[in-house]
């Protein structure tokens, strides 16, 4: 009998249902496709917050295994969850991590998962615009925000809105071969997740400094950065 993986995604208020959705529907066709080469079973099952206790919603199958294998926060084009919010999960993603499960974000997803506080001196990835906050609420953990994935045996966090893709096919590596998920890639017409943050990345300059000069010249380039600089220009605008 082949072993069954457990997928938890986890349902919270203003998830991207696109996400949650496109997720499942990639790893079960996956797992279609697997199993017509004899490879493991892939579960897939979605999770909200009923009143303070996290239930079980949705599941692909009834049969289940020993415990849930991955467990994945997905994003929101919402801002991040408060503080007090996302703790209502804490305790439920904390008691999986403990029993062996391995987590995962993708884009601000990744603020639910640092509420638990496992990952202080660790390095995750978010999408570039929410590096600010990540360190105003998370000073203790190092963010790389060049890479669309960030990945060890216990947590995968992944960058953009739409690296579900990105996750989803990492997740069909860890589950079968590094083989088998290309050739699942090459099936859909998208690449393997290999991509860097940066060639997507758009200069965001700090304007909170205090300096009133530098702030104008900050905005004149906002405004101009389309058109040939002069120093001594900048000297007028300041």
């Amino acid at each position: 009998m082949s072993k069954i993986n457990e997928i938890a995604i986890l349902n919270y208020p203003q998830a991207h249902s696109a996400s949650m959705w496109g997720l499942t529907d990639l790893l079960l066709y996956a797992n279609q496709q697997a199993l017509n080469q004899g490879e493991d079973t892939i579960k897939v099952t979605h999770w909200h917050d009923a009143h303070g206790e996290i239930v079980k919603t949705w599941e692909s199958q009834a049969e289940s295994g020993d415990k849930i294998d991955f467990i994945i926060i997905p994003p929101s084009f919402e801002a991040p969850l408060s503080k007090q919010t996302a703790r209502n999960y804490s305790h439920w993603i904390r008691q999986h991590y403990q029993n062996g499960t391995v987590l995962c974000s993708i884009c601000s997803g990744v603020f639910t998962l640092l509420e638990t506080n496992l990952f202080d001196g660790r390095t995750i990835t978010t999408h570039w615009l929410n590096n600010e906050i990540v360190r105003e609420r998370f000073p203790n953990v190092n963010i790389d925000s060049n890479k669309i994935i960030v990945e060890d045996p216990d947590v995968i966090t992944t960058a953009g809105i739409m690296s579900w893709m990105d996750l989803g096919l990492k997740l069909i590596e860890r589950i079968y071969t590094s083989q088998l998920m290309v050739e699942f890639s090459k099936l859909l017409l998208v690449d393997p997740p290999s991509r860097e943050q940066s060639y997507y990345k758009k200069f965001v300059p700090n304007l909170s400094h205090g300096d009133t000069a530098i702030v104008k010249i900050q905005h004149w380039l906002q405004n101009n950065y389309d058109k040939k600089s002069h120093s001594r220009r900048f000297g007028r605008v300041g």
